[in-house]
């Protein structure tokens, strides 16, 4: 499972440009907000990463990625982003079983961390989906949850409300 989530994550991951060319990566307060909260594996937190399109939420993420001592998988939800069941991800992913449990089995024996990118580009139906699985995976224990969506989609959309209103996440960046 984890090789699989590797290989998912190295994917998603290498389509995202988050160094400028002749000047590497730029250095992002947030980037080192979300590391900080997640530093310490016995009480790992629960982020949300917001702000409008364009701003750069997807490299903060993969900048995460590339540097915390984690395994972690990356799902970009543009790829995913016309699920009608959890089932369907967990296929498209790649899992004979559901995707939650994948999660515990990983976390059952180390630290883990699930990055969630591109919330905002769903429907309604797959964005219910996301929503109950961010909710569930924010509860799981040795598992920090990261998620970004536009500003506007998380403020008003019923699906992603819920979200910014859960007491799951300690963090809103």
């Amino acid at each position: 499972v984890l090789n699989r989530f590797e290989s998912e994550s190295s994917e998603k991951l290498g389509r995202i440009e988050n160094e400028i060319e002749g000047v590497g990566h730029v250095p992002r307060s947030e980037t080192n907000r979300i590391l900080e909260a997640i530093q310490d594996p016995d009480d790992f937190d629960d982020i949300i990463l917001k702000g409008e399109g364009g701003v750069g939420k997807s490299g903060i993420l993969k900048r995460v990625s590339e540097i915390s001592e984690y395994d972690s998988l990356f799902i970009d939800v543009s790829s995913y982003s016309i699920i009608r069941s959890e089932s369907d991800l967990a296929e498209e992913l790649g899992l004979e079983v559901s995707l939650e449990r994948c999660i515990l089995q990983i976390a059952a024996n180390r630290p883990f961390i699930v990055i969630i990118d591109q919330l905002d580009d769903t429907n309604r139906v797959s964005g219910e989906i996301y929503k109950n699985l961010i909710l569930e995976v924010a509860q799981m224990n040795c598992v920090s949850t990261i998620f970004a969506c536009r500003t506007y989609d998380l403020d008003h959309y019923n699906e992603f409300v819920t979200l910014s209103n859960s007491e799951h996440f300690d963090d809103i960046i």
